[in-house]
């Protein structure tokens, strides 16, 4: 079997990008059937942000920090490969 569909993400904590649906954090689940997630990284506002993986439930989260200022518009960017270099990208706009 060769694999080439990228990994899920679904937004756990985004609404149609662009509602925030949780206070101070952001939660995504990804998943792969076949190769399993390689690597991922979040940004906001273009900035490295670290993200948090709970393997058992293939969930990450960013709890908010010095990067988020409050009373403002927020880019976030999610990039998820998994071994067989499959990436997918999940781009939205939120105001916190």
């Amino acid at each position: 079997v060769v694999d080439t569909v990228a990994p899920a993400i679904t937004p756990l904590s985004i609404k149609e990008k662009k509602t925030l649906m949780e206070p101070a954090q952001i939660r995504f689940k990804i998943k792969d059937k076949l190769s399993g997630i390689k690597k991922y990284a979040g940004f906001i506002d273009d900035k490295w942000v670290l993200f948090e993986l709970d393997d058992k439930s293939s969930v990450i989260k960013y709890k908010f920090d010095e990067h988020i200022t409050k009373g403002k518009q927020h880019k976030i960017k999610l990039s998820v490969e998994d071994h067989k270099q499959n990436i997918n990208v999940y781009e939205a706009s939120f105001y916190y």
